[in-house]
């Protein structure tokens, strides 16, 4: 197992404790003893100004990056925002077209951006010709709304050709993520966009950039590949290419292009780099430049200087660049590592094009940089979370209860891992390896918690229309279905 993420919350890797999980939405009626719903009723401090470039700390006045938001968060608004999944039946990231399933009509989706403290209503119609399919918003917290999750047989049952729901949540986090089909390996044919909560951060910028996706990329179908993975004596297939924000030169023939991001000299830069692939992790590095990482994952994190970064899948960081190099073009490399532990890809040069305003337009640049030596494992930090959570009554041996790292995807290297998170959220969370292939066979475990509380929180007459569709359309489905997962949740409710 290379990768384990954590759909409940956050973990402390490495440690023992973990922050307990904000509640979302009231339930109208919960039993003595049950988790009573946190409010909104205080500010998260003294009045601090408006976030700017020179003021990146502070959010809305009396919020801020030292906030600790299981107490606490801004009063947001309502973001209703429609996703559509369809098939093409023809669609080249690279020169080479293939039949993908898009959201929106593009790749990645559309970015969904929201401000800390908002609520989500996210509407996903499935326009699939003979696939069902589900959205998972990975990292982002579900507490008390377990059917929001989006694990097709675990919190929900899938959303059938023809139909649609919604989910409905508060973003109780700010930073960087993305959101997926946990339908199957389906994430893999382009069912994937990035989610941005806007919040304060732990060092100034002058531009976002918004979210750089890097993924790989196969000329195959994921559902071909999955086969191919099942039946392989060997390693998993390799990828044909990495993409960078949906696009990459052909390394291998002609079409394609270089994905070009500006940057304006003189000017600090967030850049939101998220690994999406479906078993490719990767080391970045931009040739000349520094990364002044302030977040890992969707934690906010004291500013650390690093000149490369590793990113399993599903992984994210937050970086600040600082443009202050001669005006030219630079490679921003990603070099595949670990000696093919953490996957393969046939371009052995993958890369970016970073301009600065006012070199050459359509040059690529001359200095390939010193070549990595990537290992297949988390850089190493210290990535110390902006606000302190750990237990020092525990006594664990060598433990770090110092207020150790905190993200919702870690590296498990060959040997073992401790992690932690306090389970204070009722209902059934999935627990798995994000490598595509190994999750669809298997690779997975549920976390059945509190479970007496888990038919208030499920609602699950909520989850009763999408069952009933779903269940009219699985005789007529067309391929196997190669997920495990409870297909009996109304049991729960008995």
């Amino acid at each position: 197992m290379r990768l384990l993420h954590l759909l409940a919350g956050f973990l402390s890797v490495f440690a023992v404790q973990a922050d307990p999980l904000p509640l979302l939405k009231p339930d109208p009626v919960l039993p003595a003893g049950a988790l009573q719903p946190r409010q909104t009723i205080i500010p998260g401090g003294p009045p601090c100004g408006q976030n700017n470039a020179t003021n990146r700390g502070c959010w809305k006045n009396y919020w801020n990056v030292s906030t600790d938001y299981e107490l606490t968060i801004p009063t947001g608004t309502t973001r209703v925002i429609d996703l559509t999944i369809t098939n093409i039946t023809s669609f080249s990231a690279d020169g080479v077209a293939k039949p993908v399933m898009l959201i929106n009509g593009g790749f990645p989706g559309p970015v969904i951006h929201c401000d800390w403290g908002d609520w989500l209503e996210l509407r996903v119609h499935n326009n699939l010709k003979d696939n069902g399919t589900g959205i998972h918003w990975h990292g982002l917290r579900q507490h008390n709304s377990n059917n929001q999750d989006g694990a097709g047989g675990i919190t929900e049952c899938p959303i059938a050709p023809g139909s649609s729901r919604s989910y409905t949540f508060r973003a109780v986090q700010y930073g960087t993520s993305w959101y997926h089909s946990h339908f199957s390996v389906q994430y893999g044919n382009g069912v994937v966009g990035a989610v941005v909560v806007n919040g304060p951060a732990s060092a100034n910028y002058d531009i976002d950039l918004g979210p750089f996706v890097i993924t790989d990329w196969y000329w195959q179908t994921a559902d071909i590949l999955q086969l191919r993975a099942e039946q392989a004596t060997g390693g998993p297939p390799p990828a044909d290419n990495i993409l960078f924000n949906g696009t990459n030169i052909n390394p291998r023939g002609s079409g394609g292009r270089y994905q070009r991001v500006k940057l304006t000299p003189g000017k600090k830069h967030r850049l939101r780099i998220i690994n999406t692939s479906v078993d490719n992790g990767f080391t970045v590095s931009l040739v000349g430049h520094s990364f002044t990482v302030i977040a890992t994952d969707l934690v906010p994190t004291r500013p650390v200087v690093k000149n490369q970064l590793f990113l399993g899948v599903g992984q994210r960081y937050d970086v600040i660049i600082d443009a202050n190099q001669p005006v030219a073009n630079y490679w921003f490399n990603v070099t595949v590592g670990g000696g093919g532990v953490c996957g393969v890809c046939k371009n052995p040069f993958p890369a970016s094009i970073f301009s600065y305003d006012g070199a050459p337009a359509n040059a690529n640049p001359t200095n390939r940089g010193t070549r990595i030596t990537a290992d297949c494992k988390d850089t190493v930090g210290p990535f110390v979370p902006v606000v302190s959570r750990f237990n020092p009554a525990a006594d664990v041996g060598r433990l770090n209860f110092d207020n150790p790292v905190r993200r919702d995807v870690a590296m498990l290297p060959p040997g073992w891992m401790v992690i932690a998170f306090e389970t204070n959220n009722p209902g059934a969370w999935l627990m798995h390896c994000h490598i595509a292939w190994h999750v669809s066979q298997g690779l997975s475990v549920q976390f059945l918690e509190i479970q007496d509380e888990i038919p208030l929180v499920m609602k699950l007459d909520q989850l009763q229309p999408t069952c009933d569709a779903w269940r009219a359309y699985w005789p007529r489905a067309y391929y196997p279905k190669i997920d495990s997962g409870l297909r009996r949740r109304r049991e729960l409710g008995d």
